[in-house]
């Protein structure tokens, strides 16, 4: 679902900023970490994850719009 997300509304279609190409596989790469692997995720790392959910979300939820 990421792979085509990035490559169908990021990279083809121009659905979506650029910015938001690497967040959907940041986010479930420290999830990853924080479920399977016994290092934790450190409270600046969490905090930038929310803060790209945020945007991420935000972005969708108003329909996308030109790459910026």
């Amino acid at each position: 679902m990421q792979a085509e997300f990035v490559g169908q509304l990021i990279n083809r279609r121009k659905a979506f900023p650029i910015r938001l190409r690497n967040t959907l596989a940041e986010n479930y790469a420290l999830r990853e970490l924080a479920d399977y692997r016994q290092d934790f995720v450190t409270e600046t790392k969490a905090a930038r994850a929310i803060r790209r959910t945020s945007e991420f979300v935000g972005t969708v939820k108003a329909g996308g719009g030109p790459a910026r």
